[in-house]
């Protein structure tokens, strides 16, 4: 028959029991009572799986180690992320598609009365790159000047914003070049210096600028672009 009293004061050496602290009669007492209460193998179970403090400091370390390696992960992820956003930015250009027909003007240096109304068209993509040179593809069709039957010039920069205008053959290949052209990424604003038999000089060069209509309209661009965009030896050109 179950004794309360007996069962509440087994419950009570049980620890001392589990940890082999109580003497040798305690021990035995405990021991012939949980072979005859359910109740109290129960209880004694149930402290026998107890974590000691050793254990559960074992466990806090594992699981602190985890954590670390969980936000470890999330550390090198964030900074890959970062490092992918970051090669995207140098590496990959951005494109900004050019669609426009300019009123632009041809004119010489020397001669203040040589003033020719051309229409422009500049069509193709221009390429913005954050460390490497921009790249314009695309075409640059001037009135008045030959064309084939594909595009009549194609330019290729050297520098941001300065390069070469090629005429191109029927598979688009550069062929011969017409000239030097400074231009802003949305070609708003341009300059040509139109390569002539003897090259180009800045005292009687021909050249054409715009978006211009009149004489002082296309030399202000010619003065703008060539001091941002040209190199060395045009830089400190000034036109007149």
């Amino acid at each position: 028959m179950k004794n309360d009293t007996t069962c509440s004061l087994v419950q009570d050496l049980l620890p001392g029991y589990i940890d082999g602290v109580i003497n040798e009669k305690s021990s035995e007492f405990v021991q012939k009572h949980l072979r005859q209460c359910e109740e109290c193998r129960r209880a004694h179970d149930a402290m026998n799986t107890r974590i000691t403090p050793a254990e559960l400091h074992a466990q806090e370390l594992v699981q602190g180690m985890i954590r670390e390696k969980r936000q470890m992960r999330r550390l090198f992820t964030l900074i890959f992320a970062l490092v992918l956003l970051i090669t995207a930015v140098c590496v990959l250009p951005l494109p900004r598609k050019i669609e426009v027909t300019h009123k632009a003007l041809e004119w010489r240096g020397d001669d203040k009365e040589y003033a020719v109304a051309r229409t422009v068209k500049i069509s193709g993509v221009y390429s913005d790159y954050l460390f490497r040179t921009d790249h314009f593809d695309g075409t640059f069709t001037v009135e008045g000047y030959p064309q084939t039957n594909y595009s009549m010039l194609r330019c290729t920069f050297m520098t941001n914003g300065f390069g070469s205008l090629w005429y191109c053959d029927k598979y688009g290949k550069p062929d011969k070049v017409w000239g030097s052209m400074m231009m802003t990424p949305n070609g708003k604003e341009f300059l040509v210096l139109i390569t002539e038999p003897d090259g180009w000089d800045g005292s009687d060069g021909l050249t054409v600028s715009g978006a211009a209509e009149t004489r002082e309209e296309a030399v202000a661009i010619a003065n703008k672009l060539g001091k941002k965009y040209s190199p060395t030896w045009l830089a400190g050109w000034t036109f007149e």
